[in-house]
């Protein structure tokens, strides 16, 4: 597969320890290869560190960063400080992605964001459906747009 730069996955964790792993291996069954995750244990007084630590020893591309307690945007932080990536992305630590997710996302062009849509899921089961095509904008729109979203490739 081409590589179009490194992805940087930063996905928060705190009181994770049901999720993370799931998570995390959606993750590392991309089609696109070219990637880091970066998991940033906020202080989560459950196990949540510990299998962090343990996913880091499976996979090279995996970093853990333990920090104390102080919130998702603190965490994605320190996330974006570390990233060594082209191109950034968040993810929640309950949450999992397609094997495609990356590919579909990294941007074709000179586009400042790409964000696509949702599928929510309750108890394994499927609720409802917010996919919406691939979106691309430019910084001009993103701003004012996009942003308040909070999901998408950044470069």
């Amino acid at each position: 597969m081409e590589n179009l730069g490194l992805v940087s996955v930063v996905i928060p964790v705190y009181k994770a320890e049901a999720t993370i792993e799931k998570c995390v291996r959606s993750v590392l069954s991309q089609t696109y290869p070219h990637f880091e995750i970066i998991l940033v244990d906020d202080g989560s007084p459950d196990k949540s560190g510990q299998i962090c630590d343990e996913l880091a020893k499976e996979d090279s591309r995996i970093w853990v960063i333990h920090k104390e307690n102080g919130g998702v945007s603190t965490a994605r932080n320190r996330g974006i400080e570390a990233a060594k990536g082209d191109y950034l992305i968040f993810i929640d630590s309950d949450d999992w992605v397609e094997k495609n997710h990356l590919q579909v996302l990294l941007p074709k062009g000179d586009e400042d964001l790409v964000y696509g849509g949702l599928r929510f899921f309750v108890k394994g089961e499927f609720v409802e459906n917010r996919c919406v095509p691939v979106k691309i904008a430019y910084q001009e729109e993103w701003v004012k747009d996009y942003v308040p979203f909070g999901m998408g490739i950044y470069t």
